[in-house]
């Protein structure tokens, strides 16, 4: 009977204990994970897609193991044009190793362009139609934008998953949507080791929505007096365009002699501006368009004469 009362006591006391850790446990716990330092717990739902052995040695630590050869089998499935596979193979790769940034790209890229441009250009399966066509290619470019976002929630401090969700969206083959682009590209600009021309990206998409133009002025105008190195074409033809639009005093606009020492040129580079506006689904402002005509024009009067 005392016996029975002592081990009561002692599970009373290892209970009590328990609950007291627990909390600091699971905490420290969570500060590991979100650190890096201790991996994802993996979700009972994988048991479906792994192997019973995969399975068991996933929790035994053999994780990188086990999606580095998915990996392989992935590419297997790719050279097969086996998309439900290649998108099965990552979706166990990415929840083996979420902090593998590298992974989540490769799904990505694999979905929204591999995959999308199979269906929406090569399927030639009998029965297929257009309407059909374009359903599976909107939902493998879907899936490629899900495998990003997915990846971003893994790894907030890597710049080229935010980078890639902003170059899908400014893809003219894609799904164009300029403000969500300008959006990752700012947010892949804010992440350290990001290269400087995605500050100018951030601008440019901008610049193509109505509400955001002077946004987009702002930028383009801070990014012009920061540095010449910013002196490219595409960011002087898009400042000049906006500062016409916006009626920006002339002695403070960008002068037509940075765009080439001849006239031809000038006109070229400008001509060249316009014909990349139209294919990105834009167009340059009513001012920027008469500026254009006329320097063609004046090109194509010297020639004549000189005819």
């Amino acid at each position: 009977m005392m016996r029975g009362k002592k081990v009561l006591v002692m599970l009373g006391i290892l209970l009590v204990f328990g609950l007291v850790r627990w909390p600091v446990e699971s905490a420290l716990t969570r500060d590991l994970r979100a650190g890096g330092v201790l991996p994802e717990p993996l979700d009972v739902t994988m048991r479906e897609q792994l192997s019973q052995n995969s399975y068991v040695a996933a929790f035994g630590g053999f994780r990188s193991v086990i999606a580095s050869i998915r990996d392989l089998q992935a590419y297997v499935a790719w050279e097969d044009r086996d998309w439900g596979k290649v998108e099965r193979d990552y979706e166990v790769i990415t929840a083996l190793q979420p902090r593998v940034g590298s992974y989540w790209e490769t799904a990505s890229w694999h979905m929204a362009y591999n995959a999308a441009g199979y269906y929406r250009e090569d399927w030639d399966e009998e029965g297929v139609t257009d309407e059909l066509r374009r359903e599976r290619w909107q939902r493998y470019i879907d899936r490629g934008y899900e495998f990003l976002k997915d990846g971003m929630r893994y790894n907030p401090e890597r710049w080229r998953l935010p980078m890639l969700a902003g170059m899908l969206f400014s893809d003219r083959f894609k799904k164009i949507d300029h403000e969500k682009a300008a959006h990752y590209f700012e947010m892949a600009a804010a992440r350290e080791g990001c290269p400087e021309y995605i500050r100018r990206r951030v601008a440019y998409e901008l610049s193509y929505v109505k509400s955001r133009r002077d946004d987009a002025y702002q930028l383009l105008q801070a990014l012009y007096d920061e540095s010449p190195q910013h002196h490219l074409p595409m960011l002087l033809g898009s400042l000049l365009d906006l500062q016409l639009e916006l009626g920006v005093d002339p002695d403070r606009m960008v002068r037509l002699t940075e765009f080439g020492t001849t006239d031809e040129e000038i006109a070229q580079q400008l001509s060249d501006y316009r014909l990349y506006r139209k294919s990105m689904g834009g167009g340059v402002g009513h001012r920027m368009g008469q500026l254009i005509d006329a320097l063609t024009a004046s090109e194509a009067q010297t020639e004549n004469r000189a005819e």
